[in-house]
């Protein structure tokens, strides 16, 4: 499942990078492919800042990252889904595991809420380019708009 998602295709141009004891914005081109593919989970946002628009290392909590892929196969797997099941996603973030869902259950059967407007934009780049057409929702504190990633 994992192997037929492209990682790589939803890091984007720069990820962050803990250096001791803050997060160091980092090129994708500094990130070897066997890295991008690696079980670690990478940070791409912090407070909002996306790490292609960090000037510096920042400190704090990430607010989004791409997850590492071992989690996620595991909750699919403890949840017993067989197909034919829609999945109500939380955060679609980077689309990653969106894809990965989209690729165990089909596009109709998922259902994502991505609250941060840059990151849902970005997600629906990525799953795009990776094939994936899912439903989004795109919440604000004041409405909610409901579009489908499918390529017209």
């Amino acid at each position: 499942m994992v192997e037929a998602v492209e990682r790589d295709l939803f890091l984007g141009p720069a990820l962050y990078r803990l250096d001791y004891t803050r997060w160091e914005p980092v090129r994708r081109a500094a990130v070897s492919q066997q890295l991008a593919y690696a079980d670690r989970t990478w940070a791409i946002q912090f407070d909002g800042l996306n790490a292609e628009d960090a000037p510096g290392p920042v400190t704090g909590s990430p607010t989004s990252s791409a997850t590492l892929p071992s989690p996620v196969v595991r909750t699919l797997h403890a949840v017993g889904l067989r197909g034919g099941e829609k999945v109500l996603e939380i955060g679609t973030g980077t689309g990653y595991s969106t894809a990965i869902l989209c690729h165990r259950l089909g596009d109709d059967y998922v259902i994502s809420i991505e609250y941060d407007t840059s990151l849902a934009a970005t997600a629906a780049t990525h799953l795009t380019a990776a094939g994936y057409a899912p439903t989004s929702v795109r919440s604000t504190r004041t409405c909610c708009s409901r579009s489908n990633w499918r390529s017209s």
